[in-house]
């Protein structure tokens, strides 16, 4: 009776992984295929296989019943040069698109892709809550065709900044966000759909209090007991890294380097002063309920976070969710020192609340766990020192 299943942060938060359990079957994405090995038998057969759709990397699947939501990451053909002014082909960034493909359950001789959405940018995370999936989509304006200077001359650089300049004051709308493209082949049907267009409606789009770059971070909203659809997408101009949510909040996180002063790179300044660590973005999305993401609130923690285990909340105790608070632990490699700060929705901003620093000085995290009322830091040099945190009072 007891099956292991993925490793989630928090309870009824489900998250995507490469195998999925329930007892009598085992459903594995490997080698461009999803899997369906039996288990009913007195050994587990490999009762079945369909190919899923493009050359990808980073297959993970998400399922309720009978359907399978499986998130797959891949390559893009690299964006155009500019003669001699752009760097070799090699090294230029490339286009990333992403599918996300339903696939019908009905038996392990009878899987069938139903729908495939294809969007530019990459997965960051996902989450199931009851049959509602969350996917957080990460994307940059690549299509625009910015171009780089080839030598480090002036010649070079003046061509280069002409040319971009060219290639914003000729873009279109579409050129700055993500675009899609749906394929709907219907079970018993002989002829797919194609629908295509903007990820991300006008309306749908949020900027932050603070400037946080021209990229797209999108959440996608699926009913996995339906058809597809196109995700009702909401966005934010910023970028994105990190995820954590339950069920109620989505908080994505990306790492915010500081700007160089032109100063440093002055061949007359012999001591230029150096930029200082990294903060990082917080952005938090309302997920309460099946409908459509919602756009709330972001803040600003001093340091860096490890990873998605780093963010905890606090259940609301409103019912609206804005007194919830978010626990982050960081580390601030300008001062070598680590920090667990509280933060709570006040208006447009994610407000600090409380902070508390000094831990593993001359360290950085390598690992963090939040248990209600307590967090727990390790931080690591030579030694690992273990710290506890009392957050009754955030």
């Amino acid at each position: 009776a007891d099956v292991s299943g993925t490793n989630v942060q928090e309870a009824g938060a489900d998250e995507p992984d490469a195998v999925k359990a329930d007892g009598e079957r085992i459903l594995a994405v490997a080698g461009g295929e999803l899997h369906w090995i039996d288990l009913t038998g007195d050994t587990p057969v490999d009762a079945g296989s369909v190919e899923l759709p493009g050359d990808a990397y980073g297959q993970q699947l998400l399922v309720v019943g009978d359907t399978a939501l499986v998130l797959v990451n891949g390559y893009g053909p690299p964006i155009a040069m500019e003669g001699d002014v752009a760097v070799d082909s090699g090294f230029a960034p490339e286009q990333t698109t992403t599918s996300l493909v339903q696939v019908d359950l009905a038996g392990p001789d009878r899987m069938t892709v139903t729908n495939t959405l294809e969007v530019d940018g990459t997965i960051l995370d996902a989450r199931l809550v009851g049959d509602t999936a969350r996917v957080v989509l990460s994307s940059q304006p690549d299509q625009l065709g910015f171009v780089y200077p080839s030598t480090p001359t002036e010649e070079a650089e003046q061509l280069a900044e002409e040319t971009n300049r060219r290639v914003i004051e000729e873009s279109d709308l579409e050129d700055w966000l993500p675009g899609y493209r749906h394929v709907a082949d219907p079970v018993g049907s002989d002829e797919a759909v194609v629908d295509e267009g903007t990820l991300v409606a006008c309306d749908a789009m949020n900027e932050p209090a603070e400037f946080a770059g021209f990229g797209t971070l999108s959440v996608l909203t699926f009913d996995l007991t339906g058809d597809l659809g196109t995700g009702d997408a909401v966005g934010v101009l910023a970028d994105g890294e990190q995820v954590y949510a339950n069920a109620e909040h989505l908080y994505v996180a990306t790492t915010q380097y500081p700007e160089v002063d032109d100063t440093t790179t002055d061949p007359t300044n012999d001591f230029p002063a150096p930029p200082g660590g990294p903060d990082t973005a917080i952005h938090r999305f309302g997920i309460a309920g099946d409908g459509p993401a919602a756009y709330q609130t972001s803040g600003l923690v001093r340091g860096r976070l490890l990873d998605q285990f780093s963010m905890s909340e606090t259940p609301a105790t409103d019912g609206g969710g804005d007194d919830a608070v978010l626990r982050v632990a960081t580390t601030d490699d300008d001062e070598s020192e680590s920090y667990v700060t509280t933060l709570q929705a006040d208006g447009d901003q994610l407000a600090e609340l409380g902070q508390v620093g000094g831990l593993g000085e001359g360290e950085q995290i390598y690992s963090v766990r939040f248990a209600g009322d307590v967090g727990y830091v390790v931080t690591f040099r030579q030694t690992d020192p273990l710290y506890t945190i009392d957050l009754s009072d955030p």
